[in-house]
């Protein structure tokens, strides 16, 4: 081989090694924290493996050995933006975390994941998540209803917001209806108590 050949080869050996230098806890955090930022950045469909590791700084096969496939890391991804806007729950009304902009990005990433046939099985969060328990919590608190009729209201909620985020634009709609219809979600969580009474769900969970 060519003494150029030679040192193009070592290089890229070198390179490669320095690449991997990071545990597997940390190169799996490195994944998944840079495959947000470029979501964010790049159209979905350009976010790709070797797009991923350039801008993390390692080996491609590391998306390979920690997670298996791309798929694999976006359904992560999309766990990791849950739990980001998990933290950021007491801030707010339980309402308004459904607008939080990382789960605005997870629900679009999502809705093209599923667009693309990847089975719903890998993407659906775990049942007892703490997103979708704390709402459910703060729901109940706040209405003084049982947790049968928090869950099914904050069910209501999430699909309300999934809805507004995926096709708000091709809706007719003002600001002032837009505006309009989140109060009247504001005015019903005030009413859940006799709606619970009225279904016979009081004293049941």
């Amino acid at each position: 081989m060519p003494i150029d050949q030679r040192r193009a080869a070592a290089k890229k050996r070198t390179s490669s090694d320095r690449r991997s230098r990071v545990s597997a806890l940390q190169a799996r955090e490195q994944l998944i924290a840079t495959t947000i930022d470029l979501l964010r950045e790049l159209p979905f469909d350009e976010v790709s493996v070797r797009v991923i590791t350039d801008r993390a700084d390692l080996n491609p096969s590391t998306v390979l050995r920690n997670f298996g496939t791309i798929d694999t890391l976006f359904a992560a991804v999309s766990q990791e933006l849950l739990a980001r806007s998990t933290g950021r729950l007491e801030d707010g009304k339980a309402e308004t975390a459904l607008f939080d902009p990382d789960v605005i990005l997870r629900t679009k990433l999502l809705a093209w994941l599923l667009g693309r046939g990847v089975e719903s099985s890998l993407l659906a969060p775990d049942p007892n998540n703490q997103m979708v328990k704390a709402m459910a919590d703060r729901i109940q608190r706040e209405s003084k209803v049982q947790a049968r009729t928090a869950m099914a209201f904050n069910e209501i909620l999430a699909y309300a917001a999934e809805g507004f985020v995926l096709f708000s634009e091709i809706h007719i709609a003002d600001e002032s209806l837009r505006s309009d219809g989140f109060q009247l979600i504001v005015q019903l969580q005030s009413m859940l108590a006799q709606a619970e009474s009225d279904l016979g769900w009081a004293g049941k969970r």
